[in-house]
């Protein structure tokens, strides 16, 4: 099978989506291209990746410069996008997130190909819109909606429940005995679905009424974080990075007592 896939990042150090692309690369028979940006907010300062990049059956094509343009203006970069989706020829074209879903749909008209959608947050504005487009699946992160699939699947859409891959390594790997008394949150807290102001006022309730002394946040693609630490920094030991690899997002998570 082949396989085009239209993602906001594709860096394996970084970004636990890669390792769903190489799983798919790894199934016998299967030739995986992916579409992503060059710089994202996984990439360590956003210094920019490879326009193209091959490895096994991975094909890693660059093509736009950041998630923002990615989104705001799809076709842009609608020449070099046309020419990677008949050079990947698709028989399934895989999307994540509702931001990617334009050019996904246009990769779908070019080819015939259909998409399946692979959603952090299903909104009503991208069920509605894929079910009227004649999506065939749709698969949703939020583990609660396991509840719904049975529910959702009509109009000849399939609705799924699929936890997002997180590849964490055995824990005989990264254990520490030692812990702090440190709360660790790892996230984007740039759109609004995740209820970044509830979060921001969360955090004195844990700093005064747990045991928690001290708290990192490692949290990129917004602005929001520098304004926890504009409001809090000053009152609670708050440690923030904008970026870090997955294995030093492990380390700091085996150190800590919360997260």
């Amino acid at each position: 099978m082949r396989i085009l896939v239209v993602t906001t990042a594709h860096h394996p150090r970084y970004d636990c989506q890669a390792l769903l692309y190489e799983y798919f690369a790894e199934q016998p028979g299967n030739e995986v291209t992916v579409v992503a940006p060059s710089t994202t907010d996984v990439t360590r300062g956003s210094r920019p990746l490879p326009e193209r990049e091959d490895y096994g059956r991975v094909h890693v094509r660059r093509l736009y410069r950041d998630i923002p343009e990615m989104w705001q203006r799809p076709f842009a970069r609608a020449e070099e996008f046309v020419e990677t989706v008949r050079e990947a020829r698709p028989d399934v074209i895989w999307c994540w997130h509702e931001g990617n879903y334009p050019l996904a749909k246009y990769a779908s008209e070019l080819t015939g190909a259909p998409v399946v959608l692979y959603l952090e947050f299903p909104s009503e504005t991208i069920l509605k819109r894929s079910r009227n487009d004649g999506v065939p699946a749709v698969l949703s992160c939020v583990r609660t909606h396991r509840r719904i699939e049975k529910a959702m699947t009509w109009g000849g859409q399939y609705f799924l429940q699929v936890n997002a891959p997180a590849g964490v390594p055995k824990a005989e790997s990264y254990w520490q005995d030692e812990k702090i008394n440190r709360g660790i949150f790892v996230g984007s807290l740039g759109y609004g679905y995740k209820d970044p102001e509830r979060f921001m006022a969360l955090l004195p309730k844990l700093f005064e009424e747990t045991p928690m002394e001290e708290f990192m946040l490692i949290s990129s693609g917004s602005e929001f974080p520098r304004k926890i630490l504009e409001k809090y920094g000053s009152r609670y030991k708050i440690d923030y990075r904008p970026h870090a690899t997955r294995e030093e997002i492990f380390e700091e998570i085996a150190k800590s007592r919360f997260s």
